[in-house]
C-alpha cells in the first residue's frame, strides 16, 4: 500500500522560479568576472602595510622557480611504516562455541 503526501498550499510559480534562476546566474557571472579580472592584474591589498597581489600566472612562475632552487627536493611527508612485521604470526581464529 502506498501513501502520497501532498503539502498544503499552491504550486510554485514557474515564471518566478525561472526569474530567480536568471538572477542567480547573472550574479555568479558578475562574481566570476571580478575574480578573473583580479587574478589577471597587480594591485594593492593593503598599501599601508606594503601588501600587494600579482597576476596568478606570474605568481606560479615565481613559485616554480623557487621550488626548483630549493637545496633539497621534496619527499614523502612521513616514511612508510611496516605495520605487520613478517616474523610475527597472527593469532589463531576463535573456536566457535567457546
Amino acid at each position: 500500500m502506498f501513501y502520497v503526501l501532498r503539502l498544503a498550499g499552491t504550486a510554485p510559480d514557474v515564471a518566478y522560479e525561472e526569474e530567480r534562476a536568471l538572477k542567480r546566474s547573472a550574479a555568479l557571472a558578475e562574481v566570476r568576472a571580478g575574480d578573473a579580472q583580479r587574478l589577471g592584474q597587480a594591485g594593492w591589498v593593503d598599501q599601508a602595510a606594503g601588501i600587494a597581489h600579482i597576476p596568478i600566472a606570474r605568481a606560479m612562475e615565481l613559485e616554480v622557480k623557487a621550488l626548483r632552487n630549493k637545496p633539497v627536493q621534496a619527499g614523502p611527508v612521513i616514511q612508510p611504516v611496516d605495520i605487520a612485521p613478517s616474523n610475527v604470526t597472527p593469532p589463531p581464529p576463535p573456536v566457535p562455541g567457546t
